[in-house]
Protein backbone atom coordinates (compact mmCIF):
# COMPACT_ATOMS: atom_id res chain seq x y z
CA UNK A 1 0.00 0.00 0.00
CA UNK A 2 1.41 3.59 -1.00
CA UNK A 3 1.68 6.40 1.21
CA UNK A 4 0.95 10.04 0.37
CA UNK A 5 3.36 12.61 2.19
CA UNK A 6 1.28 16.00 3.39
CA UNK A 7 3.48 18.94 2.72
CA UNK A 8 3.06 19.60 6.79
CA UNK A 9 2.07 17.48 9.60
CA UNK A 10 -1.97 17.83 10.23
CA UNK A 11 -1.79 17.74 13.71
CA UNK A 12 -4.72 14.60 15.14
CA UNK A 13 -6.97 14.97 16.99
CA UNK A 14 -8.09 18.44 17.36
CA UNK A 15 -7.36 19.75 21.00
CA UNK A 16 -7.68 23.29 22.47
CA UNK A 17 -4.99 25.81 22.38
CA UNK A 18 -5.04 26.15 26.21
CA UNK A 19 -4.88 24.41 29.16
CA UNK A 20 -6.74 23.30 32.76
CA UNK A 21 -4.18 26.05 34.32
CA UNK A 22 -3.73 29.15 31.76
CA UNK A 23 -7.08 29.83 30.54
CA UNK A 24 -9.74 27.48 30.61
CA UNK A 25 -10.59 27.75 34.12
CA UNK A 26 -14.66 27.39 34.32
CA UNK A 27 -16.94 30.14 35.50
CA UNK A 28 -21.23 30.24 35.50
CA UNK A 29 -24.12 30.54 33.23
CA UNK A 30 -26.64 31.32 36.52
CA UNK A 31 -30.74 30.83 36.59
CA UNK A 32 -33.05 31.67 39.41
CA UNK A 33 -36.19 31.71 38.25
CA UNK A 34 -39.15 29.81 36.37
CA UNK A 35 -39.23 29.83 32.81
CA UNK A 36 -35.54 30.88 32.45
CA UNK A 37 -33.71 28.98 30.09
CA UNK A 38 -29.78 28.30 28.66
CA UNK A 39 -29.15 27.03 25.68
CA UNK A 40 -26.85 26.06 23.20
CA UNK A 41 -26.79 26.00 19.37
CA UNK A 42 -24.68 23.59 17.47
CA UNK A 43 -24.43 22.56 13.59
CA UNK A 44 -24.06 18.59 12.97
CA UNK A 45 -21.37 17.69 12.22
CA UNK A 46 -22.62 14.24 10.82
CA UNK A 47 -25.96 12.42 10.95
CA UNK A 48 -26.99 12.27 14.99
CA UNK A 49 -30.05 10.50 16.87
CA UNK A 50 -30.11 11.86 20.25
CA UNK A 51 -31.44 10.00 22.83
CA UNK A 52 -30.47 12.09 25.64
CA UNK A 53 -28.15 15.23 26.63
CA UNK A 54 -24.90 15.19 29.46
CA UNK A 55 -23.53 18.71 30.75
CA UNK A 56 -21.05 19.95 33.44
CA UNK A 57 -23.28 21.46 35.87
CA UNK A 58 -22.11 24.55 37.72
CA UNK A 59 -23.26 25.46 41.48
CA UNK A 60 -26.30 24.59 43.21
CA UNK A 61 -27.38 27.59 45.73
CA UNK A 62 -30.52 27.15 48.23
CA UNK A 63 -31.95 24.06 50.06
CA UNK A 64 -31.92 20.37 48.76
CA UNK A 65 -35.40 21.15 47.55
CA UNK A 66 -35.77 19.19 44.04
CA UNK A 67 -35.59 21.32 41.13
CA UNK A 68 -36.72 20.96 37.34
CA UNK A 69 -35.77 21.55 33.76
CA UNK A 70 -37.29 21.03 30.90
CA UNK A 71 -34.61 19.94 28.92
CA UNK A 72 -35.51 20.27 25.15
CA UNK A 73 -34.11 19.79 21.51
CA UNK A 74 -35.55 22.76 19.15
CA UNK A 75 -35.12 24.10 15.55
CA UNK A 76 -32.90 27.41 15.12
CA UNK A 77 -34.52 30.09 13.42
CA UNK A 78 -33.00 32.73 11.26
CA UNK A 79 -31.11 34.85 13.61
CA UNK A 80 -29.20 31.76 15.20
CA UNK A 81 -31.38 31.20 18.29
CA UNK A 82 -33.47 28.53 18.98
CA UNK A 83 -37.43 29.06 18.08
CA UNK A 84 -39.18 27.49 21.45
CA UNK A 85 -40.34 24.82 18.57
CA UNK A 86 -39.42 21.06 19.25
CA UNK A 87 -37.07 19.34 16.86
CA UNK A 88 -39.79 16.87 16.40
CA UNK A 89 -42.72 16.03 18.32
CA UNK A 90 -41.68 14.81 22.05
CA UNK A 91 -37.63 15.62 21.53
CA UNK A 92 -37.36 16.51 25.55
CA UNK A 93 -37.88 15.65 28.94
CA UNK A 94 -38.16 16.45 32.30
CA UNK A 95 -35.14 16.84 34.22
CA UNK A 96 -35.28 16.84 38.12
CA UNK A 97 -31.54 17.76 40.27
CA UNK A 98 -30.95 18.22 43.72
CA UNK A 99 -29.28 20.39 46.33
CA UNK A 100 -26.30 17.72 45.64
CA UNK A 101 -26.09 17.94 41.98
CA UNK A 102 -23.31 20.51 42.25
CA UNK A 103 -20.33 20.91 40.54
CA UNK A 104 -20.85 17.48 38.18
CA UNK A 105 -21.93 16.08 34.98
CA UNK A 106 -25.30 15.59 34.94
CA UNK A 107 -27.25 13.34 32.45
CA UNK A 108 -31.00 13.83 31.38
CA UNK A 109 -33.20 10.80 31.58
CA UNK A 110 -34.17 9.22 27.65
CA UNK A 111 -35.35 12.27 25.45
CA UNK A 112 -39.55 10.87 25.29
CA UNK A 113 -38.84 11.23 21.36
CA UNK A 114 -35.04 11.14 19.94
CA UNK A 115 -34.08 13.69 17.31
CA UNK A 116 -32.94 12.45 14.24
CA UNK A 117 -30.69 15.31 13.35
CA UNK A 118 -28.86 15.21 9.87
CA UNK A 119 -25.30 16.59 9.11
CA UNK A 120 -25.20 20.24 8.46
CA UNK A 121 -28.33 21.04 10.08
CA UNK A 122 -28.77 23.30 13.06
CA UNK A 123 -30.46 22.24 16.48
CA UNK A 124 -30.35 23.75 20.19
CA UNK A 125 -30.46 22.05 23.42
CA UNK A 126 -32.35 24.23 25.67
CA UNK A 127 -32.65 24.29 29.81
CA UNK A 128 -36.20 25.62 30.60
CA UNK A 129 -36.14 25.85 34.35
CA UNK A 130 -39.55 24.71 35.03
CA UNK A 131 -39.58 24.59 39.03
CA UNK A 132 -37.32 25.98 41.54
CA UNK A 133 -37.19 27.05 45.03
CA UNK A 134 -37.43 31.17 45.57
CA UNK A 135 -33.97 30.83 47.16
CA UNK A 136 -32.25 28.36 44.93
CA UNK A 137 -29.93 29.23 41.81
CA UNK A 138 -28.58 26.68 39.46
CA UNK A 139 -25.79 27.66 37.07
CA UNK A 140 -24.32 26.12 33.81
CA UNK A 141 -20.39 25.94 33.38
CA UNK A 142 -18.62 27.27 30.46
CA UNK A 143 -14.61 27.66 29.82
CA UNK A 144 -13.92 30.95 30.45
CA UNK A 145 -11.80 32.53 27.65
CA UNK A 146 -13.07 31.72 23.81
CA UNK A 147 -9.82 31.85 22.36
CA UNK A 148 -9.02 28.50 23.47
CA UNK A 149 -12.08 27.04 21.28
CA UNK A 150 -12.45 26.51 17.81
CA UNK A 151 -15.75 27.65 17.21
CA UNK A 152 -15.78 26.55 13.62
CA UNK A 153 -19.11 25.77 13.37
CA UNK A 154 -20.50 28.84 15.26
CA UNK A 155 -21.41 26.88 17.88
CA UNK A 156 -22.54 29.43 20.73
CA UNK A 157 -24.09 29.70 24.47
CA UNK A 158 -27.42 31.63 24.97
CA UNK A 159 -29.20 33.10 28.07
CA UNK A 160 -32.92 33.98 28.45
CA UNK A 161 -34.11 35.32 31.57
CA UNK A 162 -36.85 37.15 30.36
CA UNK A 163 -36.00 40.10 27.53
CA UNK A 164 -35.17 37.16 24.74
CA UNK A 165 -31.55 34.79 23.68
CA UNK A 166 -28.86 37.08 24.78
CA UNK A 167 -25.31 35.08 23.31
CA UNK A 168 -23.12 34.88 26.23
CA UNK A 169 -19.30 36.37 27.38
CA UNK A 170 -17.83 36.49 24.34
CA UNK A 171 -19.81 33.22 23.06
CA UNK A 172 -18.76 31.00 25.56
CA UNK A 173 -20.05 27.89 24.61
CA UNK A 174 -21.63 25.58 27.36
CA UNK A 175 -19.88 22.13 28.41
CA UNK A 176 -22.37 19.60 26.60
CA UNK A 177 -22.03 15.93 25.65
CA UNK A 178 -24.90 14.33 23.14
CA UNK A 179 -25.40 10.87 23.79
CA UNK A 180 -26.93 8.81 21.25
CA UNK A 181 -29.13 5.40 21.09
CA UNK A 182 -26.42 2.77 22.09
CA UNK A 183 -24.72 4.71 24.79
CA UNK A 184 -22.07 6.20 23.59
CA UNK A 185 -21.97 10.53 22.84
CA UNK A 186 -20.90 11.90 19.44
CA UNK A 187 -18.44 14.55 18.72
CA UNK A 188 -20.22 17.97 18.62
CA UNK A 189 -17.65 21.26 18.03
CA UNK A 190 -16.73 22.54 21.15
CA UNK A 191 -18.58 20.68 23.88
CA UNK A 192 -15.60 19.06 25.82
CA UNK A 193 -17.82 17.40 27.64
CA UNK A 194 -15.88 16.76 31.17
CA UNK A 195 -15.73 17.20 34.92
CA UNK A 196 -12.73 17.62 36.04
CA UNK A 197 -9.57 19.64 34.89
CA UNK A 198 -5.81 19.70 36.05
CA UNK A 199 -2.03 18.22 35.85
CA UNK A 200 -0.36 15.04 36.83
CA UNK A 201 3.47 16.12 37.92
CA UNK A 202 6.28 13.52 36.26
CA UNK A 203 9.52 13.60 37.45
CA UNK A 204 12.75 10.66 37.77
CA UNK A 205 12.04 10.37 41.58
CA UNK A 206 8.19 10.84 41.76
CA UNK A 207 5.36 8.44 41.98
CA UNK A 208 4.65 8.88 38.04
CA UNK A 209 7.87 8.63 36.04
CA UNK A 210 6.53 8.70 32.52
CA UNK A 211 3.18 9.68 31.31
CA UNK A 212 0.97 10.50 28.60
CA UNK A 213 -1.56 9.23 25.91
CA UNK A 214 -2.34 5.56 25.63
CA UNK A 215 -3.92 5.49 21.76
CA UNK A 216 -4.75 3.48 18.72
CA UNK A 217 -5.20 5.22 14.70
CA UNK A 218 -7.95 4.62 12.63
CA UNK A 219 -5.55 4.09 9.26
CA UNK A 220 -2.48 3.44 8.83
CA UNK A 221 0.18 6.60 8.66
CA UNK A 222 3.52 8.22 9.47
CA UNK A 223 3.73 10.32 12.68
CA UNK A 224 6.63 13.02 12.59
CA UNK A 225 6.11 14.59 15.60
CA UNK A 226 3.12 15.24 18.51
CA UNK A 227 1.95 18.32 20.55
CA UNK A 228 1.66 18.16 24.00
CA UNK A 229 0.02 21.20 26.69
CA UNK A 230 2.15 21.44 29.69
CA UNK A 231 4.49 23.08 31.58
CA UNK A 232 7.73 20.75 30.47
CA UNK A 233 9.85 22.33 33.43
CA UNK A 234 11.99 19.42 33.82
CA UNK A 235 14.43 17.35 30.90
CA UNK A 236 13.00 14.23 29.98
CA UNK A 237 12.36 12.20 26.86
CA UNK A 238 9.15 12.19 24.43
CA UNK A 239 8.96 8.67 23.55
CA UNK A 240 6.53 6.69 21.23
CA UNK A 241 6.35 3.10 22.42
CA UNK A 242 4.97 0.11 20.43
CA UNK A 243 1.76 -1.93 21.62
CA UNK A 244 4.21 -4.00 23.98
CA UNK A 245 5.27 -0.52 26.41
CA UNK A 246 8.80 -1.45 26.14
CA UNK A 247 10.13 -0.98 22.36
CA UNK A 248 10.57 2.83 21.61
CA UNK A 249 9.41 3.66 17.76
CA UNK A 250 10.85 6.95 17.89
CA UNK A 251 11.59 9.67 20.15
CA UNK A 252 12.96 13.38 20.74
CA UNK A 253 15.29 14.53 23.93
CA UNK A 254 13.20 17.56 25.77
CA UNK A 255 15.66 20.12 27.08
CA UNK A 256 14.18 22.54 29.18
CA UNK A 257 15.99 25.13 29.11
CA UNK A 258 14.83 25.49 25.63
CA UNK A 259 11.24 26.22 26.15
CA UNK A 260 9.32 29.45 25.31
CA UNK A 261 7.56 30.89 28.08
CA UNK A 262 9.52 28.99 30.74
CA UNK A 263 6.87 29.34 33.85
CA UNK A 264 4.21 28.78 31.83
CA UNK A 265 1.44 25.85 30.62
CA UNK A 266 1.86 25.94 27.15
CA UNK A 267 1.17 24.24 23.66
CA UNK A 268 4.75 22.79 22.81
CA UNK A 269 5.07 21.30 19.42
CA UNK A 270 7.50 18.29 19.66
CA UNK A 271 9.27 16.92 16.42
CA UNK A 272 10.74 13.20 16.43
CA UNK A 273 14.17 12.41 15.60
CA UNK A 274 12.48 10.03 12.76
CA UNK A 275 9.68 9.23 11.32
CA UNK A 276 7.66 5.93 12.20
CA UNK A 277 4.68 4.18 10.71
CA UNK A 278 1.53 3.63 12.79
CA UNK A 279 -1.10 0.27 12.22
CA UNK A 280 -4.90 1.07 12.51
CA UNK A 281 -6.33 -0.53 15.84
CA UNK A 282 -2.78 -1.26 17.38
CA UNK A 283 -2.34 0.24 20.78
CA UNK A 284 0.85 3.28 21.24
CA UNK A 285 1.72 5.05 24.09
CA UNK A 286 3.17 8.84 23.38
CA UNK A 287 4.76 9.79 26.85
CA UNK A 288 7.20 12.59 28.36
CA UNK A 289 9.72 9.98 30.41
CA UNK A 290 11.57 12.41 33.38
CA UNK A 291 15.08 11.93 33.52
CA UNK A 292 15.43 14.70 36.19
CA UNK A 293 13.91 15.18 39.54
CA UNK A 294 12.39 18.70 38.36
CA UNK A 295 8.71 18.46 37.86
CA UNK A 296 7.14 18.63 34.61
CA UNK A 297 2.82 18.61 34.86
CA UNK A 298 0.79 17.29 31.93
CA UNK A 299 -2.73 18.18 31.63
CA UNK A 300 -5.59 16.36 31.26
CA UNK A 301 -9.40 16.01 31.68
CA UNK A 302 -11.71 13.52 33.06
CA UNK A 303 -15.34 12.64 32.47
CA UNK A 304 -17.24 10.60 34.41
CA UNK A 305 -17.30 7.12 31.97
CA UNK A 306 -15.20 5.78 28.63
CA UNK A 307 -18.30 6.28 26.60
CA UNK A 308 -18.28 10.29 27.64
CA UNK A 309 -14.69 10.73 25.92
CA UNK A 310 -16.75 9.69 22.64
CA UNK A 311 -17.71 13.43 22.96
CA UNK A 312 -13.80 14.94 22.30
CA UNK A 313 -12.48 14.73 19.04
CA UNK A 314 -10.31 11.94 19.69
CA UNK A 315 -13.22 9.38 20.70
CA UNK A 316 -12.75 6.78 23.22
CA UNK A 317 -9.84 5.03 22.27
CA UNK A 318 -7.34 8.07 23.15
CA UNK A 319 -6.83 8.49 26.87
CA UNK A 320 -4.03 8.56 29.97
CA UNK A 321 -1.21 6.68 30.28
CA UNK A 322 1.72 6.10 33.07
CA UNK A 323 4.58 4.69 34.55
CA UNK A 324 5.69 4.19 38.07
CA UNK A 325 9.16 2.97 37.41
CA UNK A 326 7.87 -0.50 37.46
CA UNK A 327 4.86 -0.80 35.45
CA UNK A 328 2.33 0.59 33.26
CA UNK A 329 -1.52 1.29 34.19
CA UNK A 330 -4.01 3.45 32.27
CA UNK A 331 -7.47 5.16 33.09
CA UNK A 332 -9.87 5.34 30.59
CA UNK A 333 -11.74 8.53 31.72
CA UNK A 334 -8.59 10.88 31.66
CA UNK A 335 -7.60 12.49 28.32
CA UNK A 336 -4.08 14.35 28.37
CA UNK A 337 -4.21 17.42 25.97
CA UNK A 338 -1.99 15.76 23.33
CA UNK A 339 -2.11 15.06 19.52
CA UNK A 340 -0.09 13.01 16.77
CA UNK A 341 1.53 15.23 13.83
CA UNK A 342 0.50 13.10 10.54
CA UNK A 343 3.05 13.72 8.06
CA UNK A 344 1.69 10.93 5.61
CA UNK A 345 -1.27 8.65 4.70
CA UNK A 346 -1.96 5.03 3.27
CA UNK A 347 -3.89 5.64 0.50
CA UNK A 348 -4.78 2.22 0.07
CA UNK A 349 -3.86 1.32 -3.08
CA UNK A 350 -2.38 -2.09 -3.93
CA UNK A 351 0.54 -2.66 -5.81
CA UNK A 352 0.36 -5.23 -8.39
CA UNK A 353 3.47 -7.22 -9.22
CA UNK A 354 3.65 -8.14 -13.04
CA UNK A 355 2.86 -11.93 -13.34
CA UNK A 356 6.59 -13.88 -14.15
CA UNK A 357 6.18 -16.17 -17.31
CA UNK A 358 6.25 -20.06 -16.99
CA UNK A 359 9.61 -21.76 -17.84
CA UNK A 360 9.28 -23.25 -21.53
CA UNK A 361 9.65 -27.05 -20.95
CA UNK A 362 10.62 -28.78 -24.57
CA UNK A 363 10.11 -32.41 -24.87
Amino acid sequence: MAIQYLHSAAMYPDRMSGGPTTNINTNTLTLDAVNEKAAVVYQAGQDITIRAVSWWMGSVAGTATDNTFDVRIETVGSDGSPTGTLWDTNTNVTHTFAGTDDNIVATTPDLTADATVSQGEWFAVVWNLTQIEATRTVGFQRYANEVILNLLNQTKGLEDIGAGWVEQNSNRTLIVGIKVPDGTYVNTDDGWLADTESTNSVSSDGAIRRAGLYFQMPFRCVVNGCKIHWDGGGDGVVRLYDSDGTTVLTSHTWDASKRVHSTLENNRRITFDDNVTLEPGTNYRLTFDATTTTVSKIQYFIVDSNAQLGAWPSGSDWYWTEHNGTSWSETNTKTPLMAIGIIGIDDGSVSIQPRRPSPLILR
